[in-house]
């Protein structure tokens, strides 16, 4: 047995008793009952002596207060037709007086200029239908027209003579309504926000904050999070965003983001605390920021990459503030341009500004060319080029690149997001025995500016034999608190990669802790130098006068001792290709002391093994020369015959100026055995250079002013004799007066 409540020729069901109760020939008696409450409820007497009634549900209606009309509904077979009867109908109690004014239930936006207005009950036309009684706020004010719609008169629409605007929030005023009972509503005011769904173009919605390392914190909760900063002047419903960091995807909730608008994203630990700055989402599967860098892409609901960082600590830009506690704020989030260049650490007092407009904020133009930094030859036929910042791409495709000697660019690919690390694709191969100039003209940064005119050299690198490439400097006692480095010079006409070679020490009698200087390519070219340390901003801060561009920062160089040890260096196939001994006393005698001063090769021709040819870096430069050349290098010195000095005059202080006397010989014949002493005015011996050594057909010695006692010789005449002769009779000898000066003070 079932109650309906019937509207036109549709049913409503409102109680559904049991099955089978008036199945087989019943006489039962039914009663349906109302309260003031609107419940309805379905009785069932099966005796049919009105003395029994069961209850067979309930349920509330207040659509109809009133009716004319009420009945019952048999369905039946044919075979049935007349086998029901029905008397008895009683219809009684109190009639319903409506006494409750109306309500709004809701408002619909329709269309971008009309409304839908659903009200509790029916309403009275005159009152319903009247345009002043409907006024919308935001300068649209009254409809144009009013009209119920086709379902009842509890449902009008309103339409109005101007669009209403995405992204405004309106209210809307009703007043003067009456019911069908003539009860006049209560003037209300209804609001709803009209929002039209729109697309997200690239870096509409971008990565405006990052909190990696929030250890110490500054005042900022101890816990990572991501802000979004719409940077359009569209509207999006962020509802199924993604956030990944390429392992794990985080799907966003729905929240209306509208222009200028901030949305910090964070685990749900910490949403808590980051409410109290602002609009907030916590994601249970927040993506891990590594405190050393990481990639975090903005993905809209259809997959589209709407942003991305690829950042690391370097973005900083401060060593002061990577270590925790500060955040990496993007500097412009208007422009395109994206990567290190646009993102800063945070100058915030609590360390960063989560919520709000980033502390480091700065729409001024980019008014800074692109500089072109490096050029890899990846093999003979594809080089890499790296820029300074972003690039557009556009002009990266129809840029100019020249080589000399000539060769033919085939394909150009953007293979790094920020278009600052092209490819191209050679039609022409490199010949690996010819050094090309190269230079790239006609792009432009993603600002729009255009690299200035530039050229260098690059070359297909070429097998290392020993010694092309020579350990040239060491410094092994750093100051405290700073590094060491170790600087290799090719002395070769070589262009040679140090791609995966080794640098290694002397530890517990034999070669130890190799490590790999890099695993990337890095072509060293004939006459350049490149200085190995962890720590590149500290040499450039301890020696001014470095080549920044020489310095290559590793991850790890062997430890060297601060008194003596040994340094190798193996090629990617482990031969050894050069190797040197140092001591501490191979400095000059006179500084007391030599924390921060480097060893440098006197020439690069001479022996690594030779301890006469090392010296302390000279005063002058600060004691060492870390990317240049050394300040005590003599490996082309002047010669006028067999034997020479130079220079003849000598001031061994140290001060980079004649400190050393190099005494250079060649001769026609091999097998000279040489005998150098350094006498006094009167003929004593205060040094003894060289005693009883086999001589090479030419070569150099030097003296840097000490004597045997390891005394600074006193201001004065000397005497070089140099004493050389062969098993065939020859010989040669020479004496050379020199002066031993120093400068006035």
């Amino acid at each position: 047995m079932r109650l309906y409540r019937q509207d036109g020729t549709v049913d409503s069901l409102l109680i559904d008793g049991p099955d089978g109760t008036v199945a087989t020939a019943p006489a039962v008696k039914i009663r349906v009952t109302k309260t003031t409450a609107n419940l309805w409820s379905l009785f069932l007497d099966q005796t049919g002596t009105g003395s029994s009634y069961q209850l067979q549900g309930s349920s509330t209606e207040s659509k109809h207060n009133t009716s004319s009309y009420f009945g019952v509904f048999c369905d039946y077979t044919s075979t049935r037709s007349d086998k029901f009867f029905f008397d008895d109908f009683i219809v009684s109690g109190v009639a319903f007086q409506d006494t409750i004014p109306p309500v709004v239930n809701q408002v619909t936006v329709l269309t971008p200029q009309q409304l839908e207005v659903g009200f509790n009950e029916k309403l009275d036309s005159s009152s319903a239908l009247n345009l002043n009684n409907y006024t919308l706020n935001q300068s649209v004010g009254n409809p144009t027209s009013v009209n119920f719609t086709a379902q009842d008169s509890s449902t009008i629409e309103l339409n109005f003579a101007s669009s209403f605007i995405n992204g405004n929030t309106y209210n809307l005023t009703i007043q003067t309504i009456e019911d069908v009972a003539g009860n006049s509503m209560i003037p209300s005011s209804s609001s709803f926000f009209y929002f039209i769904p729109t697309s997200a173009g690239k870096r509409d919605v971008v990565i405006n904050e990052l909190y990696p390392d929030f250890t110490p914190s500054n005042g900022i909760p101890e816990s990572e999070f991501i802000e979004l900063f719409n940077a359009s002047n569209k509207i999006f419903d962020l509802d199924g965003w993604i956030l990944t960091d390429g392992t794990s995807n985080a799907t966003l909730d729905n929240h209306i983001l509208r222009p200028g608008e901030y949305l910090i994203i964070c685990p749900p630990t910490a949403a808590l605390d980051y409410s109290n700055f602002g609009a907030t989402q916590n994601l249970i599967s927040f993506p891990t920021l590594n405190n050393t860098g990481d990639n975090i892409t903005l993905k809209d609901n259809n997959g589209r990459t709407i942003d991305f960082v690829n950042y690391t600590d370097n973005w900083y830009q401060n060593e002061n503030k990577d270590d925790g506690g500060y955040t990496l704020e993007r500097i412009n989030p208007f422009t395109d341009c994206v990567g290190a260049n646009n993102f800063i650490a945070s100058n915030a007092t609590i360390g960063g500004t989560p919520g709000a407009q980033n502390n480091q904020f700065d729409t001024l133009p980019d008014l800074i060319s692109p500089i072109l930094t490096e050029v890899l030859t990846l093999n003979d036929s594809t080089i890499s080029l790296r820029f300074s910042e972003a690039m557009d791409s556009a002009s990266i495709q129809n840029g100019s690149y020249a080589f000399s000697p000539l060769v033919v660019v085939d394909t150009i690919l953007l293979n790094a997001p920020d278009n600052e690390i092209p490819t191209l694709k050679l039609q022409t191969k490199l010949d690996s025995s010819v050094f090309y100039s190269f230079s790239v003209s006609n792009i432009s940064d993603c600002a729009g500016n255009v690299i200035p005119a530039n050229s260098t050299t690059i070359a297909l690198p070429s097998l290392a034999d020993k010694n092309d490439l020579v350990i040239n400097e060491i410094l092994f006692n750093a100051r405290s608190g700073s590094v060491d480095f170790v600087e290799l010079f090719n002395r070769s006409d070589k262009a040679i990669t140090l791609q995966n070679w080794l640098i290694a020490n002397f530890d517990n009698d034999t070669i130890a802790n190799l490590k790999v200087i890099t695993d990337n390519p890095f072509l060293l070219f004939p006459q350049e130098y490149v200085v190995l340390t962890e720590n590149k901003l500290d040499i450039i801060q301890q020696y001014p006068l470095s080549v920044a561009n020489s310095i290559l920062e590793i991850t790890d160089l062997p430890t060297y001792n601060d008194s003596e040890g040994r340094v190798y260096l193996f090629n990617t196939n482990q031969e050894l290709i050069d190797e040197m001994e140092y001591k501490d006393d191979y400095h000059f005698a006179l500084p007391v002391d030599d924390d921060g001063v480097s060893l440098e090769r006197i020439s690069s021709e001479g022996e690594s093994l030779d301890e006469s040819n090392w010296h302390s870096a000279s005063e002058s430069v600060d004691f060492a020369t870390p990317g240049y050349k050394n300040s005590q290098d003599f490996t082309h010195p002047k010669s006028s015959g067999t034997v020479s000095t130079e220079p003849n005059i000598i001031s061994p202080d140290n001060d980079g100026f004649q400190d050393i006397l190099s005494i250079n010989y060649q001769f026609n014949a091999p097998g000279f055995v040489a005998n150098v002493s350094i006498l006094d005015r009167n003929g004593r011996l205060i040094r003894k250079l060289v005693n009883n050594e086999l001589l090479g057909s030419d070569g150099s010695f030097f003296w840097d002013g000490i004597t045997d006692d390891n005394n600074k010789a006193r201001v004065g005449i000397y005497v070089v004799l140099f004493e050389a002769f062969n098993l065939d009779g020859n010989k040669e000898v020479l004496k050379e007066v020199i002066t031993v000066a120093s400068p006035l003070k």
